[in-house]
């Protein structure tokens, strides 16, 4: 007698293992068959004091903190909407695409990252995001370029900039 079965599919290997990020992946909002998808790294979860890739156990909510600026929130006391984290550690919200589109002004095809400082604030834990990327997508050449006269201070600026960018990535 025979068996066969299907293999397990290869666990996903995480692109940003030792930092807390968010992905916001591409959304067609002309597209009805497309939601959004937001997924949480697993350093952002354990920052939240949130157990990885749990299904439905992880709740999170959006909003805006006293100085009008767009965060998440670990929070569930059943008083606002939340959405349910999946096992994948990824979640959905409408609302929160279209508060992140607004506050970043994010074409919302395209997939983006956001670095995540995560604090804590009467009990409280409020997530804060940042546009993430590395050196070649925080510098607009052609813009900086413009602006730069003399091509030889055009590079000594990118050699600053790119020598910066080296110092904080040996931060994290």
């Amino acid at each position: 007698m025979g068996f066969s079965t299907f293999k397990k599919r290869a666990k996903k290997e995480e692109i940003y293992p030792n930092e807390a990020v968010l992905v916001q992946y591409g959304y067609d909002e002309n597209n009805k068959h497309s939601k959004t998808s937001f997924e949480l790294s697993t350093t952002a979860l354990k920052e939240l004091d949130y157990i990885p890739n749990s299904a439905s156990i992880n709740s999170i909510t959006n909003g805006y903190d006293d100085n009008n600026k767009l965060v998440l929130a670990a929070l569930d006391d059943g008083s606002m909407y939340t959405s349910k984290i999946t096992a994948k550690n990824t979640f959905s919200s409408q609302v929160f695409m279209n508060r992140l589109q607004k506050e970043f002004d994010l074409n919302t095809k395209e997939e983006h990252v956001f670095s995540l400082d995560i604090i804590e604030e009467d009990g409280i834990k409020l997530v804060y995001l940042h546009p993430y990327g590395d050196f070649s997508e925080k510098l607009d050449y052609e813009s900086i370029e413009k602006d730069v006269e003399d091509t030889s201070s055009f590079d000594e600026y990118i050699n600053q900039e790119h020598n910066k960018a080296e110092q904080e990535e040996q931060l994290f």
